[in-house]
């Protein structure tokens, strides 16, 4: 994280250095555009810090496993499958960001939404990704495919549990964001000021 608000703070440089007259609108929006979407992502790192104190931040790498792999029709199922069966693969590793970038205490509201989340995505993976995997009828692929999704469901179940005992007994109430940094999120989210 620390590294990208790094080539964010870059980027915005050298894109600010290239700034010039641009021959339309069109240019310039698309220049506005770019810094625009590059200083909100710096803010939302160096700033806000979801990160830190929200888990369901890392959640949102999971959705590619039920709106993109499973639903679109973009290569065969068993390409597909081999896909998924790699993302979930490195789920065990990808869990241990949150384990090292989490407060000790959380919002106890994005604790249990989080909790919940798990449990959703868990239940996902242990029913509808599992139907979806059983199309195929690639016998070695169909046996990696499931030891991944044990592997997977393990390692969301054990973080789940310890959002429940670890970080549930330390929540707080504490989640709003005051005045300064509510108008700081309009305007670098929403562009509103």
């Amino acid at each position: 994280i620390y590294d990208r608000i790094i080539e964010l703070k870059e980027d915005i440089v050298h894109l600010i250095a290239l700034k010039r007259d641009y021959p339309d609108s069109y240019t310039m929006f698309e220049f506005n555009l770019v810094k625009f979407r590059l200083e909100q992502e710096l803010f939302e790192l160096a700033e806000y810090k979801e990160y830190e104190n929200n888990p369901v931040f890392y959640f949102h790498a999971f959705f590619p496993l039920d709106h993109s792999f499973t639903l679109r029709s973009f290569t065969s199922i068993d390409k597909r499958i081999e896909i998924i069966t790699t993302f979930l693969t490195n789920i065990p590793a990808y869990l241990e960001y949150p384990r090292q970038n989490l407060a000790k205490s959380l919002p106890d509201i994005k604790l249990n939404f989080a909790i919940s989340a798990l449990s959703g995505y868990i239940n996902f993976i242990q029913n509808d990704l599992i139907s979806f995997i059983n199309q195929s009828s690639n016998k070695d692929l169909l046996a990696k495919s499931i030891a991944a999704t044990t592997l997977a469901v393990n390692s969301l179940t054990s973080f789940k549990n310890e959002l429940v005992s670890d970080y549930l007994p330390q929540a707080h109430q504490q989640y709003a964001l005051g005045q300064s940094m509510y108008l700081q999120l309009l305007k670098k989210s929403e562009d509103v000021s």
